[in-house]
């Protein structure tokens, strides 16, 4: 199918990227683009079928201006009905209103639905916003999906499901999505062994008398430490082993994702070099899973701190690493995932939520990032984090309500062919916060698995 996608003459760059993303993801469409000096876009094919769709976003910014000093994130959304063909869709946007109209072969959308998926795609609140929470990160509050309640909401798919049915019924066929479902299995590793060395030891211990006031988790503690002084694989945060082999299962890769720390640096976990690291390093390469980055916490602004890091895991791993996601999802955007491109990194997954399950950046498919102070595209590729296992006990502590929750969050990724991003911290298992969950997690990999195509029944 060929379409023409014509664009205000203004801003191409931002709105090629725009149409680009929500496009990419069809079979046997193609488009071009063409220009006028209408605030409007206008989507036709060759048989006289056409969408407008009005500008209620660049139209009103100065493209000779910096686009980070021309501040608009608006207070509400709005919840528009679009229907054609006996089929409705509900869909939020962020600018524009909810006018539609519909003559002839003519569709007429008031519902800036373009700068809506910039808007969530390049994460523009946060690169505008002063707003940072205890950890210098854009808070989960005030972004304005979560604000409004749509977070659980991909409206950037819904976006391109608009589109793809259009399509659909103006080339008299269906338009596929030329992707299927994919969970993607990921663990953050914050820390190799929990009860060694020793000063680490002392201080469970004297946690367990102390904070949680348990005799009974004190000679727990104690026979733990005996044992992982034999073996660090006894240790409580050695779940290497468990997480592939749940991923095997179901045949699926796990990807883990260390801290390329060093002693004396801000918020040292582990070194990188330690025998016990890269004995877990070994066990992972060994067994075909996927060893990235967790840039440490003092990372966030500083190109030369990641570049270091870098260098001290592929050193560590003997390989190139590709792929990986902030520590405490610290970053600054666009800025960090910048550094990200500069030192030849193809994939981050660090845009999610840190108290909410969800989309923070609207969309479940993998995109290439937009940089929007400097106006281009990244060569980075942005795997959005949608579902973080501290962000899921933030939210509930009952593990019946969890897998819900994951049920309806697998069931909207899957609508969409999409990949659902899932994080689960290697120390998030049998410590003592953690053990009433624990036992759940390949229950809840389950959940997850069993919509993907990977999936053989035995």
């Amino acid at each position: 199918m060929k379409i023409n996608i014509t664009l205000p003459s203004s801003f191409l760059v931002e709105r090629k990227y725009t149409f680009r993303v929500l496009f990419a993801y069809f079979n046997d469409v193609q488009y071009s683009f063409t220009e006028h000096n209408e605030p409007f876009y206008l989507i036709s094919d060759e048989h006289g079928n056409s969408l407008k769709i009005e500008d209620h976003f660049w139209c009103r910014l100065n493209e000779t201006k910096p686009i980070i000093n021309q501040y608009i994130v608006p207070e509400k959304t709005k919840e528009c009905s679009l229907g054609f063909n006996g089929v409705t869709f509900s869909i939020r946007t962020i600018f524009g209103t909810d006018d539609y109209l519909h003559q002839d072969k003519t569709y007429i959308l008031s519902a800036d639905l373009i700068a809506s998926a910039f808007f969530m795609l390049t994460r523009w609140e946060e690169t505008i916003s002063d707003d940072r929470d205890e950890h210098d990160r854009f808070p989960d509050s005030s972004a304005l999906a979560v604000r409004e309640q749509f977070h659980e909401r991909p409206i950037v798919n819904e976006y391109i499901e608009f589109f793809r049915s259009l399509l659909s019924q103006w080339n008299c066929n269906t338009i596929s999505y030329n992707r299927h479902y994919e969970p993607l299995i990921t663990h953050d590793v914050d820390e190799i062994t929990r009860a060694f060395p020793f000063f680490k030891q002392l201080r469970i211990l004297g946690a367990d008398l102390i904070r949680r006031r348990s005799i009974k988790e004190f000679f727990r503690s104690f026979k733990k430490g005996v044992q992982v002084a034999v073996n660090p694989k006894n240790d409580d945060s050695w779940t290497f082993e468990r997480f592939m082999k749940v991923s095997e299962q179901y045949n699926l890769i796990s990807h883990f994702y260390f801290i390329p720390g060093k002693k004396g640096e801000e918020d040292f976990r582990y070194s990188i070099n330690h025998p016990h690291t890269l004995k877990a390093i070994q066990s992972i390469q060994n067994k075909n899973h996927i060893v990235g980055i967790h840039p440490s916490y003092r990372v966030k602004n500083k190109q030369s701190f990641f570049s270091e890091e870098k260098k001290r895991l592929e050193n560590a791993s003997n390989q190139k690493i590709v792929e990986g996601r902030h520590h405490y999802l610290r970053i600054n955007l666009p800025y960090t995932l910048r550094s990200w491109e500069q030192d030849q990194m193809k994939y981050d997954s660090s845009i999610g939520y840190t108290k909410h399950i969800g989309f923070r950046a609207g969309i479940c498919y993998p995109y290439p990032f937009f940089d929007i102070v400097e106006r281009r595209q990244l060569q980075l590729i942005e795997r959005p984090l949608i579902l973080m296992d501290v962000a899921l006990v933030h939210q509930t502590q009952k593990v019946k309500t969890m897998k819900s929750k994951l049920k309806t969050l697998t069931h909207q990724v899957r609508k969409y062919e999409g990949e659902l991003v899932f994080l689960w911290h290697n120390n998030n298992i049998h410590h003592p916060h953690w053990r009433k969950i624990g036992p759940s997690y390949e229950d809840f990999v389950e959940i997850i698995a069993r919509s993907s195509q990977h999936f053989k029944q035995s």
